[in-house]
């Protein structure tokens, strides 16, 4: 299993959005977007697991930097902190 941390989403963005985008570069696990505590607003930011590390690390090579619905993403590994830090 690979998971990625994305940041700076556009807000409209859905699950089947980035479903989409990452299963293009392999089977998705899961993906988890970051909301506000109080508000539930999407934060800009999410998870995706996928189940092939290689296939994670392709997609964070080919989507860092990549523009998605009008935003630069920001695709990179998650590392167990920022995880932690993230309640997952």
């Amino acid at each position: 299993m690979k998971m990625i941390l994305i940041t700076n989403l556009a807000l409209q963005v859905a699950e089947d959005d980035l479903r989409q985008l990452f299963g293009n570069y392999g089977q998705v696990a899961r993906i988890i977007f970051m909301t506000d505590s109080d508000t539930g607003r999407l934060r800009g930011f999410a998870l995706v697991e996928m189940t092939n590390m290689s296939d994670g690390k392709r997609a964070i090579d080919q989507l860092n930097g990549s523009q998605f619905c009008g935003r630069t993403l920001n695709v990179s590994e998650a590392h167990p902190l920022t995880m932690q830090l993230m309640g997952h």
